[in-house]
């Protein structure tokens, strides 16, 4: 749990530079703009389906991306085979390509992490007060269903692991970040908490 807590910080900061840092990335690619991102209002009425009728492109920004001091094109595709085009952008943020199967292949892939992850905090020894977790439109809005009396007496850190798993699963569908967590109670079904991501 401790190294969920970890990452789930780091993970945070990444997920919001990447909903700051879209518009500016969309401009790059030569050969389109990253799926569903904002920017493309700017530049046209819709995405730029010509070249991209069988192809998915994502571009992470810097700070999600890592260190790409080093990048070797050809390396890092034989590492990540189902990339079939990758390449830094002039702002260090990396621009990769993959098929639409590949890429529909990978979201059904993420989807069944957030399941498991869900999963874990529901039977978890750490979070016994968990008893059910909902979600709905796309894991933008998450219910989770507690003892109320153990989760008010709990140092949780459910919220970031939930972020965590749903913040990448929105990344590479080429949406913001976006969340609304709900703590519910189980028995009344009465909020306890609720927050919004980014804040209203």
């Amino acid at each position: 749990m401790k190294r969920k807590i970890i990452a789930g910080f780091m993970l945070l900061l990444l997920a919001f530079s990447f909903g700051c840092s879209k518009k500016d990335e969309v401009k790059e690619p030569q050969e389109g703009s990253p799926v569903g991102t904002d920017g493309e209002e700017e530049e046209s009425a819709g995405p730029n389906v010509d070249k991209n009728l069988l192809s998915v492109e994502v571009t992470l920004p810097p700070d999600m991306a890592g260190d790409l001091s080093g990048f070797d094109r050809e390396v890092y595709l034989k590492e990540n085979p189902d990339f079939s085009d990758a390449k830094v952008m002039e702002d260090g943020s990396l621009w990769i390509k993959m098929s639409r199967d590949k890429h529909k292949e990978m979201m059904e892939e993420m989807s069944e992490s957030i399941k498991e992850t869900f999963n874990e905090l529901i039977e978890g020894e750490d979070t016994p007060y968990i008893k059910d977790i909902r979600t709905s439109n796309g894991y933008k809005e998450v219910e989770v269903y507690v003892d109320r009396a153990g989760y008010e007496n709990a140092f949780d850190f459910s919220g970031l692991t939930i972020l965590l798993s749903v913040g990448f699963y929105q990344t590479f569908q080429g949406e913001e970040v976006e969340l609304h967590l709900k703590y519910m109670d189980a028995d009344t079904e009465e909020i306890i908490q609720e927050s919004f991501l980014p804040e209203e």
